[in-house]
């Protein structure tokens, strides 16, 4: 399959190899979680935020705003091709439960840096800066049937990749995947994880674009609620967007867009309800009992963002 996928690459999309530059191949046996077949496997949200919440206690990529972590889950790391490699990390970090030094262990925590890092390879592990955290870190690319390259001039990011690519060969399709070119590696953007396919357009080029058959106008249509469904106009096709599917970070359809159900917080910092962290999602507080997921009591950091404490 490995084999299959590479030579796909290079007929499609120009590339010059599948290989990282001398580091190993991924292993056909690891689990690569989900193809890019136009759907996108999740791991259950509730599972997410308790890992989101014993990350933080424990220091590490630790949110002031727990919402944050949710939508860096989905609009970050699903769209880059990467769900399948941080399904397994917050699993194991939920399998930690309040044993701070497996956490680390679970991120591969390797460690203080700065902007001065020289992110690196080893094999189809990346490790690289996180420059907001200021801590190193390893993804293990072939978990979502990936490889790791470092861009020609961003030695500071290591990034997991289909493989190196023509700079001049546009974008094409790769199942639900848009594959792009930035610095001779070629870069994921699911369309499945905003419900889009990933169609061609002509010669070496491609686009993120609706799923309905029903062709439209993308400079004059109006974009409209059909209950909790957004439906818009996306690449010339129709896209109906279920806000629900958001669950528990905007899921009613008001002015054509997914927005908060509540109106009791929008994006706020955590507090605490006595030893329970409170975070605000859709709009409302939703209270966690620190001491079930293995923590100690809420706490504040400063004098304004509430975690679980360290246990």
């Amino acid at each position: 399959m490995r084999i299959l996928h590479c030579f796909v690459l290079l007929v499609a999309l120009g590339l010059h190899g599948c290989g990282s530059g001398g580091g190993e191949k991924a292993d056909s046996s690891v689990d690569k979680g989900p193809s890019p077949d136009g759907t996108v496997a999740v791991i259950p949200l509730d599972e997410l935020v308790n890992a989101c919440i014993r990350a933080s206690a424990c220091g590490v990529k630790a949110y002031p705003i727990l919402a944050n972590c949710v939508d860096a889950y989905f609009d970050l790391h699903l769209r880059q091709g990467l769900g399948a490699i941080y399904d397994e990390i917050y699993r194991c970090v939920n399998s930690a439960g309040g044993d701070c030094d497996k956490v680390r262990s679970c991120f591969d925590e390797r460690g203080a840096c700065d902007n001065t890092y020289k992110a690196t390879c080893d094999g189809t592990t990346a490790i690289a800066c996180d420059l907001i955290d200021k801590k190193v870190y390893a993804l293990k690319c072939a978990t979502a049937g990936l490889e790791c390259l470092v861009r020609s001039g961003q030695t500071t990011a290591a990034a997991c990749t289909p493989g190196t690519c023509y700079s001049t060969f546009g974008t094409a399709c790769q199942g639900s995947w848009l594959i792009s070119c930035v610095a001779s590696v070629s870069e994921v953007e699911d369309c499945a994880a905003d419900g889009l396919i990933c169609s061609s357009t002509g010669t070496n080029s491609a686009e993120c674009m609706g799923e309905q058959s029903d062709g439209c106008n993308s400079k004059k249509y109006s974009p409209t609620c059909d209950g909790n469904t957004t439906v818009t106009c996306v690449q010339s096709k129709l896209h109906r967007d279920d806000c629900t599917r958001y669950k528990m970070r905007h899921t009613r359809c008001e002015g054509a867009k997914c927005v908060a159900a509540g109106t009791d917080c929008e994006h706020t910092f955590n507090r605490c309800a006595g030893a329970e962290l409170e975070a605000c999602f859709d709009g409302s507080w939703k209270r966690y009992d620190c001491a079930k997921l293995g923590l100690g009591p809420c706490e504040l950091a400063g004098t304004t963002a509430g975690n679980c404490g360290k246990p």
